[in-house]
């Protein structure tokens, strides 16, 4: 949903829960889209963060990460960042993923769902306004992400897959508390298959996703 008319740019957003597995699903299906993608992020080097170009989402130390490839009619200028290996034209149509996170609620307090919860992550793009090829664009990107989900189109199929495994000992909720009722028939694709890619998941999580976290509860692994 756009913004203010007075604004020169237009957001829509979409709720998502995603593992760091779903996050390297969904790198692979942007590939597919657009082999000229570009995760420009940080990672550690030895005891230091770098700014580079990573092969995926999953491989960002930060909560929030960039998304960027070239939009239509941008095809040629854009190979100039994909030569230098930085983002110097800037693409016309923003793509962020704000990532989920384990969130430690009141353990004192009463919940339909056993801590922690797998939150709500938050898929944004955003485009010039009245530019409707560039909102159709916008579009596009923001469905991608439909490609690793569930039939709802907000749970990755790995996070939902970890909801089902909890059945019947724990209630592993995702978003607003959903556990996914394990009888729903839930298979990971193309996107999860590793000998069709060239990429992986990193050794260790690049980044943690524990917030809020009670001194007196153990940070999970």
């Amino acid at each position: 949903m756009g913004y203010r008319r007075d604004r020169e740019t237009f957001f829509r957003t979409k709720n998502v829960v995603l593992t760091d597995r779903d996050e390297l699903a969904f790198s692979r299906v942007i590939r597919e889209f657009c082999p000229d993608v570009m995760f420009p992020g940080r990672e550690m080097c030895g005891t230091e963060l770098r700014t580079c170009m990573l092969s995926s989402i999953a491989h960002d130390c930060d909560d929030e990460v960039g998304i960027c490839l070239p939009a239509p009619g941008d095809e040629q200028r854009w190979q100039i960042n994909k030569k230098m290996e930085r983002i110097l034209v800037s693409p016309p149509v923003q793509y962020r993923l704000r990532r989920s996170n384990w969130e430690w609620h009141d353990p004192s307090k009463k919940w339909a769902f056993d801590l922690p919860l797998l939150g709500w992550g938050e898929l944004l793009v955003g485009y010039p306004r009245d530019d409707e090829e560039m909102k159709k664009f916008a579009g596009k990107l923001l469905r991608l992400v439909n490609k690793v989900t569930t039939k709802g189109n907000t749970f990755g199929l790995d996070a939902a897959l970890w909801s089902q495994s909890g059945h019947p000992d724990e209630r592993r909720g995702l978003g607003s508390g959903l556990i996914v009722d394990p009888s729903e028939d839930i298979k990971l694709n193309k996107y999860y298959d590793d000998s069709l890619w060239d990429d992986r998941l990193p050794e260790t999580p690049a980044w943690t996703r524990n917030i809020e976290l009670p001194e007196d509860v153990l940070r999970i692994e």
